[in-house]
């Protein structure tokens, strides 16, 4: 290579360089020979360009801003160094993501048909003649391997950077199942390196551990069978993830029997199973519910080459969580390895108290090893909790939380324990008999990560929905307060939001602090579950009505409340159909709806039970049709009777009260004819509304026809006694009158059954005080 390319490529402006070369045509129509030369690593410009850092240059070039000519640009991405290691496996090990992009985007839009060195019929590594690349369209740069035979996406992983390694994976699934020359796939690599990002600080430990295991969800879920693909020892990726002394890749090994279960049958070449690669398990709970797995049953007394079991492994390994586990699940105590050692012989001379000494984590014993100091209030234990966790789920003053949101509240309010909760998920599980947090707290912990209020953690819960799950009603406003994107938020299991979740707690207090308090809370109640119901379907089917009294109250509108009352869930049922349906509700849920005119069709405005209505019509057909036979026999048997010589004239037809009756008996007659029509519908129809709104009808015109008897009779009396003897026809009329005056409902009631039940009571007493003295006497006689 040139001394003045190489200087100003390694150590100087390139850019500057190259433009004055083009312009004194230093290359003297070589330009490509010119820029293409290579040192003596075989390293060409663009190579040293991109260790030296001069991005100046290569973002010109890539983005097409003619610095170079197009066919040099073209060959300088495809050249190889003596490794075998093109310009796109630099990037890969600088970790430039953005000039990664550049040059992965510059070679995918490559379409040169010749290629400078390389004749039409020449076929390259992976066997593409130039008409392949072609049709490739570049892709064959991507999967250029280098002397190791790694490809890109390996080198990305080696060197762990992520993003270039999700890059390649969304433009090139096809990587996932290429090997190295140690017969390794991209993600034995991706799990390998577990063992570097175990021995970073905590901070960088979450955020690179969790993007490298949604890289690794993402290459199983494009290729699931390479979880079986064996490197030159005979490993699996799960052999490797079960090897790491950390318990961060439990979920990896979880995640990869379930995607690929006949992964776990595979040996490796010392015939081991992923049962002896299992260096730790975090609990006993954790292990059993590994050695749960139908496909790792038959595997818990399997010999390696050695003779040793999973037993013998996890004795000498001092994981007792899965010796405890392998016990429990029968492993043979009495198998002997070829050492003629019996795992019970070793779980015998394990002391105990070297099994607690020895109990530690992997990431304890790398920052003892690594000289690594982790503040203790970012540690986390086997549960993953942090000391603000436990601080807040063992329900500690809030003196002691106060100190610890002091520490780290940045990092620490991040962290998420094995069930995904963070630290505000906790204080909304505090109980309303702790201390309570100052709102300032909650909200210092709220700022600290913005997100929380609105994760779910594995129970599929939100902070809020955790807060209302225990009914603390104070935390639950504050959260209400400062998280207003959390308020509609439901759960992912039934999809409850918080209204539906407070239904079992007293309305008074869900009326005061919550309903009254945020006016905005009027949109919650039409929210559904996934079963499509409201929270007024859940208080009127659990019979809490002070709650949908409370609802409907909110809902100042009659058409409003209406909507409300009429929306159906999956079951095509309403409130209202469950408002109809209660044997009983309460007098002030049945004023509300008469005063907003909705009663009609949901409850009777008579309260008949709707369950009894086949019951009402039966009864108020049997007296319907005694008023008909009693007014149709009354018409042809008239008072004062006929006229003499005339058949059929009536002698009082003249008279005003014989006229009255007649009416009075005809409507009688009509309307309890009208009354037995209506039931009729009413037993028909099988539309619970209209059959309510029948019944009252037919009530009410059952009391009319009840009344207008009444009328016939006292007229009938009048006309015929009144010329003889008027205080009969006076006394009719007063006995009667009254009857229908005071045979309304309510004044029976309210007043008559009182003064029954009072009289009642007073006869009983009086005879039973009677028969004392009665009792008494008959004593003293015999006496």
């Amino acid at each position: 290579m040139d001394g003045k390319l190489y200087a100003a490529a390694r150590h100087g402006d390139l850019v500057s360089f190259v433009e004055e070369a083009r312009i004194n045509e230093i290359e003297s129509g070589r330009s490509e020979e010119y820029f293409l030369q290579t040192n003596a690593f075989k390293e060409n410009i663009l190579h040293l360009a991109i260790q030296s850092g001069q991005n100046e240059f290569i973002e010109k070039v890539l983005k097409g801003e003619e610095l170079l000519p197009r066919a040099v640009t073209d060959q300088l991405i495809k050249q190889q160094d003596f490794r075998g290691d093109t310009p796109l496996h630099y990037e890969a090990w600088m970790g430039n993501i953005k000039f990664f992009k550049l040059l992965f985007e510059y070679q995918q839009e490559a379409t040169v048909l010749t290629p400078v060195g390389m004749a039409l019929s020449l076929q390259n590594i992976d066997g593409n003649t130039p008409l392949h690349l072609a049709l490739i369209k570049g892709k064959d740069e991507v999967e250029v391997t280098n002397g190791n035979g790694n490809t890109p996406l390996h080198v990305a992983f080696v060197k762990l950077r992520d993003e270039i390694a999700k890059l390649l994976l969304e433009q090139h699934p096809e990587l996932v199942s290429v090997t190295n020359n140690m017969k390794e796939t991209p993600l034995h690599l991706a799990v390998q390196q577990y063992r570097q990002i175990i021995h970073l600080p905590i901070k960088e430990r979450k955020a690179l551990g969790s993007a490298y295991f949604g890289i690794i969800k993402l290459m199983i879920e494009k290729e699931s069978c390479i979880a079986c693909w064996q490197d030159a020892e005979g490993r699996t990726p799960l052999h490797r993830a079960a090897s790491i002394t950390s318990t961060y890749t439990l979920q990896i090994i979880r995640f990869i029997i379930n995607k690929c279960p006949k992964s776990v049958k595979v040996r490796d070449n010392s015939s081991k199973t992923i049962l002896h690669h299992l260096k730790t398990v975090p609990s006993y709970k954790e292990a059993k519910d590994l050695l749960g797995v139908p496909e790792l049953f038959g595997l818990i007394n399997h010999q390696d080459e050695q003779g040793n079991t999973p037993l013998h492994l996890a004795t000498m390994n001092l994981n007792h969580f899965l010796v405890r586990a392998l016990l429990d699940f029968s492993a043979e105590q009495s198998i002997k390895n070829y050492d003629g050692i019996p795992a019970g012989a070793l779980i015998q001379e394990q002391s105990e108290v070297i099994m607690e000494k020895k109990q530690m984590t992997m990431e304890e014993e790398a920052s003892v090893k690594g000289g690594r100091y982790d503040p203790p209030w970012l540690v986390q234990n086997a549960e993953g909790n942090t000391p603000i966790h436990e601080a807040l789920r063992v329900n500690h003053g809030k003196k002691v939380v106060k100190k610890l949101l002091k520490l780290d509240l940045a990092v620490t309010a991040n962290l998420t324990n094995l069930l995904n909760e963070t630290p505000l998920h906790l204080v909304g599980g505090r109980p309303a008999a702790a201390e309570p947090l100052d709102e300032d707290d909650m909200k210092t912990l709220k700022d600290a990560n913005t997100d929380a209020a609105c994760t779910f953690d594995k129970n599929g819960l939100t902070p809020l929905l955790r807060a209302t799950q225990i009914h603390n009603l104070a935390t639950i406003s504050t959260f209400l307060n400062q998280s207003p994107e959390a308020t509609f938020m439901a759960d992912e299991k039934y999809g409850k939001t918080f209204m539906h979740l407070l239904i079992n707690r007293p309305s008074y207090y869900t009326n005061k602090n919550l309903l009254k308090v945020d006016p905005n809370l009027k949109n919650i109640l039409v929210r559904e579950d996934y079963e499509g119901n409201t929270p007024l379907h859940l208080a009127t089917k659990g019979g809490r009505f002070d709650h949908a009294i409370n609802f409907l109250k909110y809902m100042m509108k009659p058409e409003e409340m209406n909507d409300l009352l009429e929306r159906k869930n999956d079951a095509g049922i309403t409130p209202s159909d469950l408002i109809r349906s209660s044997q009983e509700i309460p007098d002030e849920l049945q004023e509300l709806l008469k005063s907003r005119a909705l009663v009609v069709g949901i409850r009777s405005v008579w309260d008949v039970p709707t369950s009894q209505i086949q019951e009402y019509a039966n009864t108020m057909g049997v007296v319907a049709a005694l008023i008909t036979t009693i007014t149709f026999t009354a018409a042809f048997t008239v008072p004062g009777g006929n006229v003499e010589g005339n058949k059929g004239f009536p002698a009082l037809i003249s008279k005003a009260a014989f006229q009255a009756f007649m009416i009075s008996n005809i409507l009688a007659m009509c309307l309890s004819m009208t009354v037995l029509f209506c039931l009729l519908w009413v037993i028909a129809t099988t539309d619970k509304s209209k059959s309510v709104v029948l019944m009252d009808f037919s009530l009410l015109l059952l009391l009319l026809s009840l009344y207008a008897t009444l009328v016939a009779f006292m007229t009938g009396v009048y006309a015929t006694t009144i010329h003889a003897e008027p205080w009969i026809a006076i006394i009719t009329l007063v006995l009667c009158s009254l009857l229908i005056l005071l045979m309304h409902k309510k004044l029976v009631i309210d007043y008559m059954v009182p003064v029954v039940k009072l009289g009642f009571t007073t006869w009983f007493g009086s005879i039973e005080k009677l028969k004392k003295k009665l009792k008494k006497l008959k004593e003293k006689l015999k006496k």
